[in-house]
């Protein structure tokens, strides 16, 4: 038996009303700088560079989806020059 069949099984329990299963839940990236002191922003998921700023970039609640190879994650940008 799984720990899913438990769960749902529990009375006026289900599984999903304990996961966040909805599209508009978005984990926030972050920034991180190169050997050069140029900002690029990171895949929280990954780890994987997306693209860099430039000085004075203002992104907010922009949802990008990563480049990765495997990841392909789906996160949110909030970014105030």
């Amino acid at each position: 038996m799984s720990i899913t069949e438990i769960i749902n099984n529990i009375p006026n329990r289900k599984l999903n009303n304990h996961l966040n299963t909805s599209d508009s839940f978005y984990i926030e990236s972050y920034t991180m700088y190169d050997k050069y002191n140029i900002p690029w922003i990171i895949c929280p998921f990954c780890g994987k560079r997306q693209f860099p700023l430039s000085k004075g970039a203002v992104i907010k609640g922009q949802v990008f989806k990563c480049k990765g190879s495997n990841c392909k994650q789906k996160f949110m940008v909030n970014l105030e020059g």
